[in-house]
């Protein structure tokens, strides 16, 4: 099944595990519903597919809500984070060098296969580097793909054992109109800001666009509700869909290594972030998702959905993607 129908077949699955998940009230339910739906799918077997316009579509729509919590008082919180910044970064060093150490020794993969696998972001950069020949492209991206679905998973639960829940702060939605507009705008910028090679490109610019139309105060809302769960699905079956064309055998070949690699990252990066949070007083919920090992657009939409502060979880993850995008083949050409 190619073409209209199964990009079709895919939507329908997806949406029908985001609403599902939305049902039963799990966190971020859409996003991760239509993740596990369209991710058991594709390893299944199934050929699915969404249309990268698709994708792109739903990142803007989060980057929108998640510039909705921006407010005039952005730039001093900005200064405050500086500290659980820079702690944040030290977290990815030792969760590359104890990742790869982990891969190198358990699971037997080379130097460079294991760096590349154990990078805790800037997927594109990773695989680009395997496929130009440094290392193995297979497992680096059977092991970037499981972590970024399974974190999808594990991140809200931990971060209700690590604090308590933060309701959403409701505000009055922003009309359909102004949504079209900001998304609009956003989306054409995303392409080219993407084409420069800035991670998570569209989510990013969509967010400075209707963070700056608020933090100035010219306009206020998040988008309806509708616009949301469709945004957090379309971003989920995009996460899900990474499974398709992965052979049954080398998910289950890879999959012991895939346990420890997330045990080694998720416990690394909890450390930092339980430690960060008792240095800065930020709350421990809101510094692990800002912290854990996922995809940008994952993790923003899980702290959204789960009541923190969105500009605070965005700027670490774009932060720590831009770090390692910079880490990673330094650390690697100085082994050679």
């Amino acid at each position: 099944m190619h073409g209209p129908l199964c990009i079709l077949a895919t939507l329908a699955l997806g949406l029908a595990g985001a609403g599902l998940a939305a049902i039963a009230q799990i966190p971020a339910g859409p996003l991760i519903g239509a993740a596990l739906a369209t991710g058991a799918g594709a390893a299944a077997g199934l050929r699915l597919d969404q249309p990268a316009w698709l994708r792109n579509l739903g990142f803007a729509i989060i980057g929108v809500t998640l510039g909705a919590g921006i407010h005039p008082g952005f730039l001093s919180d900005l200064l405050h984070w500086a500290p659980s910044l820079g702690l944040l970064l030290v977290a990815q060093v030792a969760t590359v060098l104890s990742g790869a150490a982990v891969l190198s020794r358990y699971v037997g993969l080379g130097r460079e296969t294991a760096l590349l696998a154990a990078s805790p972001g800037g997927i594109s950069t990773v695989i680009a580097l395997a496929i130009e020949g440094r290392g193995d492209a297979t497992p680096v991206l059977v092991l970037q793909v499981l972590r970024i679905l399974v974190l999808v998973t594990v991140t809200p639960p931990l971060a209700f054992l690590v604090s308590d829940p933060v309701a959403p702060q409701i505000a009055p939605p922003m009309g359909w109109a102004v949504l079209a507009a900001l998304v609009a705008i956003a989306y054409p910028c995303g392409l080219w800001g993407a084409r420069r090679g800035l991670p998570a490109a569209t989510l990013l610019l969509a967010m400075v666009l209707s963070g700056t139309a608020h933090g100035l105060d010219l306009r206020h809302g998040r988008p309806p509700a509708p616009a949301i769960f469709l945004g957090f699905a379309l971003a989920g079956i995009g996460l899900g869909t990474r499974l398709t064309g992965l052979r049954p055998r080398d998910l289950t070949r890879y999959a012991g290594g895939a346990v420890l690699l997330l045990g080694n990252a998720i416990a690394v990066s909890l450390a930092f972030a339980l430690a960060t949070s008792g240095i800065t007083g930020i709350d421990p919920g809101a510094v692990w998702i800002a912290f854990a090992p996922g995809g940008v657009e994952a993790m923003a939409a899980i702290g959204l959905a789960m009541g923190y502060d969105p500009a605070f979880i965005a700027i670490h993850h774009v932060a720590r993607i831009l770090f390692l995008t910079l880490f990673v083949p330094v650390l690697m050409a100085r082994g050679r």
